[in-house]
């Protein structure tokens, strides 16, 4: 996709959260959050893989903290 990006690591638990932190990462949102949704999605598949259901991990992918933004504008 030609998006250059850090990418923040936190576990917590059974929740891996991944922040994307760079410019123009519009790309990488899509339109309502749906780019982020499906890309959430497809690393959840690949993070668990191999897993059992006892080793789980819920994934919560978000860039430059999309997804708290976008909450915190939903309960206004």
């Amino acid at each position: 996709m030609g998006v250059k990006c850090e990418i923040h690591i936190k576990e917590e638990d059974d929740v891996l959260k991944i922040n994307l932190i760079g410019q123009r990462l519009g790309v990488l949102i899509g339109h309502r959050g749906e780019t982020l949704d499906a890309l959430q999605f497809l690393v959840g598949l690949v993070i668990n893989k191999d897993n059992t259901d006892a080793e789980h991990k819920k994934v919560i992918l978000d860039a430059e903290n999309y997804r708290k933004r976008e909450k915190r504008y939903l309960l206004v």
